[in-house]
């Protein structure tokens, strides 16, 4: 049963949905700011990650992998703004070469400078190609643009909302909070090159117990 709806104060959401192989790929990211969100404001954040993923989100992606659509919506309130672009045809990356498939991935982290469980945030990177990885490990020449890509959209946002990036937060100490709060993003980075599956199974992960013999 889905949980009823609990705002997050100023907080934005913006959902990117890429496409390879007729497979729906989607980036997540919050945006927090003082006072709820216009729609006139979310088009404004929606026009900076578009530049973005044109420019330096679009330079470490496979040219398989289209970026479609991207939707803002305000979490504040359950009737908030909201507001989305159409790509058309979309923006595909600038690597060309073919996608890994589309369960490969490496994670990247949205660092805090908090600790704690739940604190740091992550996306799945969309269009990993096969010249940026040796074996199951990503290279470092990669590791290094893809953070300065992300790092080139935190700055961007701060830039150009006066906002801040952030990790949303819906569970503390076993309890869902009401409402919803956030943590700022000081940083992105790669902080395991080993790829990914988007499975628990990483070397340095908790992996599951063997069966008994």
């Amino acid at each position: 049963m889905p949980f009823p709806f609990r705002p997050a104060p100023g907080c934005a959401e913006v959902k990117l949905t890429y496409v390879f192989d007729n497979q729906a790929l989607q980036n997540v990211f919050h945006i927090q700011q003082a006072g709820a969100w216009t729609q006139a404001e979310l088009a404004a954040l929606v026009d900076i990650f578009d530049a973005w993923s044109l420019a330096d989100g679009g330079d470490v992606r496979s040219s398989e992998t289209v970026l479609k659509q991207i939707r803002a919506i305000d979490l504040t309130s359950s009737d908030g703004a909201y507001y989305a672009r159409d790509l058309g045809v979309g923006y595909p990356g600038q690597l060309i070469e073919d996608s890994l498939p589309a369960n490969v991935t490496i994670a990247v982290q949205a660092a805090t400078n908090k600790r704690g469980r739940g604190v740091q945030g992550r996306i799945f990177f969309c269009g990993l190609v096969d010249s940026q990885r040796e074996g199951n490990q990503l290279l470092g020449a990669a590791e290094t643009l893809i953070q300065n890509a992300y790092n080139a959209l935190l700055a961007a946002i701060e830039a150009g909302t006066g906002g801040e990036m952030c990790v949303l937060h819906g569970v503390r100490g076993g309890e869902l909070l009401d409402p919803r709060d956030t943590t700022p993003v000081v940083t992105w980075l790669i902080g395991d090159l080993t790829l990914d599956v988007q499975d628990n199974r990483l070397p340095n992960h908790k992996r599951r117990k063997a069966p008994a013999a």
